[in-house]
């Protein structure tokens, strides 16, 4: 098969002429044609050595390394139709070198819309080719055939013309009528100095639209692209239109009473003495179907839109396509909204992005001022965010582009902030709006009325979109131009969308709602630093903000949780700009503070335990004695918890002493009891089973004597977690049946997934499988409804462990892998580490020695960056497990006796399942070795410092068989020992029972 060509490159595309006719009229006879031609084509196009890449209906799109090569092809093919006789119909071709672009083996770019640009010329039978293929053939042309110079033609692109060329030859079909190119037909379009690219679908729509519609208004921001649209949708509409396209800029017309004349003008309509301009014009416009495009009105809309009713009532056969920022409001108008460019995805790769529209109109801009410009994977990457930060706004991206001359992609990308600074210099010859990103916003910023000038620079505060309650909370109010009122906000607001400045998005769930695109906050924002209104407007954003958050806090712990989260979700920009804005002053302090507090829950239910931290730790750090104890203890309770959920428990244990200490000074023996709760966890977590029981049970009495029903499941739930580790099973059972029914009553989806975890843990520990996985999927499909993922990976985590349990080897594999996923994305690498043990585990049973070392020693790094030695020392005890598996008894003791030396004996003390099975693993090492050399090896595992023992346990070594799964979210674990089966050693005829290996 030939090698797809790259680089420079002739492209060979070929259509059917009147195929749909045919298929109409004799559908068999078509149907056999058609495959005839295929196969003659493919073969013909392979026989030299070309590469068809695309075929769309009975169109081939193929690519050769030479123009040479091509050509023969082409003149091959036509002589081989032309012989057949057989055809019921000719075929057209056309041939056009250029450099490449590609992507998912694919062509794009101008050079493949060019070729395709000069085939639409062509009648059936006839090749032709472009000058640049033409310069390269000019001494290579088989013998027989000359090119006949059809001279300079405008095609459809708009671009600069081409001269065309027509193949002759013996056995080519000749006498074609003149070529049908835009100079062929009445026309004024506007010559196009750049290529127009990744609008297909949208030229699609509009010439749909105005097929059906006489009035179709493109509307949009400045910088959209709606002229560029237009002009390409007439080039490509124009055959439709026997009187012409006529394209009419009104952008320097200022006075509504120049109109008339410049539609007169562009038309070439003269005025005649003594009679009305309007009238001749629509004399001349009547007869014929003409098309006219309206370009830029929004300064003219009046005038315009009485215009234009005026002449489609008097000209039946008119179609008008205007471009305006607002629609005309005129008569049977359809209103368009051109969107930007269609992005790449943030988790886009390289070659994903670069094929994204925005992206390539990024690259053929940067390549016609640097010729040398190139773009490496990491470059596409920059250019992606330059363009996802510009909106895909056109202009803005061709402006960025622009600066490709100087700088690079990530350079272009780093000064965005002041990208109205850095995005100037467009092209010389283009309207002065177009020169730079400021002046394009300024031209629509001037035509706003006053009132919607304040309310856009206000707007500016909102970060990700607002609603129209947060508008009317933050933009109403005095202002130098006039006040606004709260009732006027909705129809200002409702101005602003019309005219293109905000963008409003009807979503099902809310209903409206509303957003500025980046670039038109920015300018937004400078217009509110000019106004000297930017501290106010920030307050009130501010405040708006508190007011929010402190609301909606209780629903999340309540029925109505998932509503509440969505509507976090849709404000979470413009809650992180409050506490960015409340982190820049002394007097930011108690507000964010409060809003810190207000979305602890909502954060640990995404999972992002990091933000929640650094921003209360960042204002109680600042917090002085002014501030509200009782919101200091909410605060660090809050932050207490976020550290406890990311595993960070000595940070927790700390924070929930000092919250003991608030309480303790303020007299609140309930919130003193709350702090020994959190105590009494962190100490399960710390190994302190002594402490976690005690706290935990004075906790429960003093929530029962206070009456606090709520508090007390709380406490319950928890000591029934230390009873479950401990392999007390009737008495966590015992605390959960009177707890967990208070917790249902509750409503709160996250508390009662929490809580159907618990029930699934004890159900695994007291190896009743069965119901711990129903109970787990269960609790997995509440966390995934709430999009909780830290909750979804503790919960895979442990169904991993069920399932292994039922020897359901893929589904503990696919549980784990998603838990690690899920535990990595968030930055929970104490949890990730126990996952990734899991992992290794599994691998050991599958024979995998080396990829199970790999894991292990993962998993001990991330222990080790804990500073805790304990961690450290079970992550090293864990390489026995390898060694086990490949039989390497003795070095599998020396390992263990040197981490449980290091912790004084306690190193695998989680659990009770766990400490069972540990206990079963030492005693199939001490059956393999024999009392005195297990002793001996103990020993001598003991002696060795922790260093000593990692570099042991780091040691390769290979061979079969073990498993050992740890099982909770985190810390509590039990293994489901396995059937053990040397190497070599034949199989058992029966096979031991994989839950209780009984035989």
């Amino acid at each position: 098969m030939t090698a797809r060509p790259t680089g420079s490159v002739t492209f060979l595309f070929t259509d059917i002429e009147g195929s749909t006719r045919l298929w109409d009229r004799d559908e068999a006879l078509a149907r056999d044609a058609v495959a005839k031609h295929d196969a003659l084509l493919r073969g013909t196009i392979a026989s030299h050595d070309g590469y068809v890449f695309k075929t769309v209906g009975d169109a081939f799109c193929a690519a050769f390394s030479t123009a040479d090569t091509a050509l023969r092809a082409a003149v091959a093919a036509q002589r081989s139709i032309a012989m057949e006789g057989a055809f019921p119909f000719r075929v057209r071709m056309a041939l056009h070198t250029g450099t490449t672009h590609e992507r998912d083996d694919d062509y794009f770019g101008p050079t493949v819309n060019r070729v395709a640009r000069i085939q639409a010329l062509a009648s059936g039978g006839q090749v032709l080719l472009s000058a640049g293929t033409e310069t390269l053939l000019r001494d290579a042309l088989p013998a027989g055939v000359t090119l006949r110079d059809l001279g300079p033609h405008r095609l459809k692109d708009l671009q600069r013309e081409e001269r065309i060329f027509q193949v002759v030859g013996p056995a080519l079909p000749d006498g074609f009528a003149p070529l049908v190119s835009l100079d062929a037909l009445p026309n004024n379009l506007p010559l196009q100095l750049t290529s127009f690219l990744g609008r297909e679908r949208e030229v699609d729509d509009v010439r749909r639209s105005l097929s059906s519609n006489r009035l179709v208004t493109l509307t949009g921001a400045g910088g959209s692209g709606k002229s560029r649209l237009a002009i390409q949708v007439a080039a490509e509409t124009l055959g439709d239109y026997p009187g012409g396209a006529w394209f009419v800029e009104l952008a320097p017309v200022s006075d509504p009473a120049d109109v008339v004349k410049a539609f007169a003008s562009e038309m070439r309509v003269r005025e005649e003495p003594g009679r009305d301009l309007l009238a001749t014009m629509l004399d001349a416009l009547r007869a014929k179907r003409t098309l006219v495009l309206l370009d830029n009105c929004e300064h003219l809309l009046e005038p315009c839109a009485s215009l234009v009713e005026r002449m489609l009532a008097a000209c039946p056969n008119l179609r008008v396509l205007a471009t305006s920022r607002e629609a005309l409001s005129a008569s049977g108008e359809i209103a368009w909204r051109v969107p930007s460019l269609a992005l790449p995805s943030a988790e886009a790769d390289g070659q994903a992005a670069g094929a994204s529209p925005a992206v390539a109109l990024f690259l053929d801009r940067a390549t016609a001022v640097n010729s040398t410009f190139r773009a490496g994977p990491d470059d596409l990457l920059h250019i992606a965010e330059i363009c996802r930060r510009l909106d895909g706004i056109p202009l803005a991206i061709e402006l960025a582009a622009a600066r490709a001359v100087a700088l690079s992609p990530r350079q272009i990308a780093d000064r965005l902030n002041d990208r109205f600074r850095l995005l100037t210099g467009g092209r010389r010859t283009a309207l002065p709006r177009q020169q730079t990103l400021k002046a394009a916003i300024d031209w629509g910023h001037d035509l706003l009325a006053a009132p919607e000038r304040v309310t856009l620079r206000r707007l500016g505060v909102f970060v990700g979109g607002f609603d129209l309650e947060a508008a009317e909370d933050v933009c109403a109010g005095a202002a130098a131009e006039g006040a606004i009122e709260r009732v006027d906000v909705l129809d200002r607001v409702a101005h602003l969308v019309a005219k293109s400045f905000v963008v409003v998005d009807d979503l099902p769930e809310s209903g409206p709602r509303y957003r500025l695109l980046e670039t038109v906050r920015q300018y937004a924002l400078d217009r509110l630093l000019d106004a000297g209104e930017g501290p106010a407007l920030r307050g009130r954003h501010r405040d708006w903000v508190t007011a929010f958050t402190t609301r909606l806090a209780p629903s999340l712990a309540g029925p109505d949780v998932r509503s509440a989260l969505a509507r976090l979700d849709a404000e979470r920009d413009n809650v992180r700009a409050a506490l960015e804005w409340c982190n820049a002053g002394a007097e930011g302090v108690t507000p964010g503070l409060g809003i810190a507090t207000a979305i602890t829950k909502y954060l640990a239910i995404r999972g992002r335990f990091a933000d929640a931290r650094a921003w209360l730790d960042g204002f109680l750090a600042r917090a002085d004695a002014n501030v509200d104890p009782t919101l200091r203890a909410a605060a660090t309770r809050a932050v207490a918890g976020a550290m406890f959920h990311a595993g960070d428990y000595a940070g927790a244990k700390a924070r929930y002493e000092e919250l003991r200490a608030i309480w303790t000074r303020l007299g609140s023996e309930a919130g003193v009891a709350e702090a020994d709760a959190g105590l009494a966890n962190v100490a399960f977590r710390l190994r302190d089973t002594d402490t976690a029981i005690r706290l935990g049970d004075e906790v429960v009495a003093v929530f029962r004597r206070l009456g606090d029903v709520a508090a007390t499941a709380d406490a319950l739930v928890a000591r029934g977690i230390v009873d479950a580790a401990r392999g007390a099973f009737e008495d966590a059972r015992a605390r959960y049946d009177e707890a967990i029914p208070v917790l249902r009553r509750s409503g709160d989806v996250s508390v009662i997934a929490a809580a159907t975890g618990n029930l699934a843990y004890l159900a695994y520990a007291e190896r009743r499988f069965d119901r711990a996985r129903e109970l787990l999927e269960e609790q997995i499909a509440a966390f995934r409804t709430l999009g909780d993922r830290a909750g979804l990976a503790n919960a895979l985590n442990t169904k991993g462990a069920v399932l292994d349990a039922l020897g359901d080897t893929a589904g503990t594999t696919a549980a784990f892998e998603e838990s690690l996923a899920l535990r990595e994305a968030l930055g929970l690498r104490a949890l990730s580490a126990l996952t990734l043990a899991n992992l290794a585990v599994m691998s050991i049973a599958a024979g995998r020695f080396a990829e199970a070392r790999s894991r292990f020693a993962r998993s001990l790094e991330i222990a080790k960056e804990s500073g805790d030695p304990w961690a450290r020392a079970r992550a090293v005890g864990r390489f026995a497990l390898a060694d086990e598996g490949e039989g390497r008894a003795e070095r599998a003791v020396r390992i263990l006796g040197a981490a449980e030396g290091a912790t004084g004996g306690r190193a695998y003390c989680v659990s009770e399942t766990e400490r069972r099975d540990y206990g079963e693993l030492r005693t199939n090492l001490r059956r393999a070795l024999g009392d005195d050399a297990y002793e001996a090896a103990r020993r001598a595992g003991a002696a060795l410092t922790l260093d000593e023992a990692e570099a042991l346990a780091r040691e390769p070594r290979r061979h079969a068989i073990r498993r050992l799964i740890s099982a909770a979210g985190g810390s509590r674990g039990r293994s489901r020992p396995r059937s053990r089966r040397r190497a070599r050693r034949p199989p058992r005829r029966r096979p031991r029972c994989r839950r209780c290996r009984s035989t």
